[in-house]
């Protein structure tokens, strides 16, 4: 179960670094966390996955590819709380709570498929069971850290009007085509200002 825990935890914490629809955002975030994982987590990984070797980038835009055949899972890759708009109201969440169905959003997502992987430590839950919740996690986790895809705000950002490299993205999905497409942090005439924090607090992990 510690393994498992560590694999979540890690998810949780590096899963910021970049975000992409495809192979390309997606599998870094999953190649980048799997560079940090501890020789026996990904040794836990592996079997979960059924391969001796594996690599998690391969597996990570799995729960994209499969959103016409589980149309259900569509709502858990996203959370929104109502009457949130930064960054003149922010709100996580307000008095009103999350829009949409109770517990159906990515916040309530990763911890099902935390519990799921956590019975298949316990021999509760089956390997395929454990497999299909291992790939919807490492994408959960990608999502997560989408600009604005936890806020309330035009959709998750999705119908935010931009603008990039001379051309504008209007509509659905607006934001986060322009992240898909460009993916900004790869290009190399883009620039992160610096973070307006003095301190990063740690995580805590008991």
């Amino acid at each position: 179960m510690h393994g498992v825990k560590k694999v979540c935890f890690f998810f949780f914490s590096h899963g910021k670094f970049l975000k992409h629809e495809f192979l390309v955002g997606h599998g870094t975030v999953a190649a980048i966390a799997q560079v940090y994982l501890q020789p026996d987590v990904l040794s836990i990984v592996c079997d979960i996955l059924g391969q001796s070797k594996c690599h998690l980038s391969s597996i990570a835009s799995w729960a994209d590819q499969i959103r016409d055949s589980m149309r259900w899972s569509g709502a858990l890759h996203f959370v929104n709380a109502v009457d949130d708009n930064p960054p003149q109201n922010c709100l996580f969440p307000g008095a009103r709570g999350w829009a949409g169905d109770p517990h159906s959003n990515v916040l309530d997502a990763i911890k099902n498929v935390t519990n799921v992987l956590e019975s298949w430590v316990d021999k509760k839950a089956s390997d395929g069971a454990a497999e299909e919740a291992l790939k919807f996690l490492v994408h959960f986790m990608g999502d997560m850290h989408q600009p604005l895809h936890l806020t309330g705000r035009e959709q998750g950002g999705n119908r935010v009007v931009v603008q990039f490299d001379g051309k504008q993205a209007s509509g659905y999905p607006g934001l986060e085509l322009v992240w898909i497409n460009n993916s900004l942090p790869f290009r190399s005439s883009f620039r992160l200002g610096q973070l307006p924090y003095r301190k990063i607090h740690p995580a805590d992990t008991s």
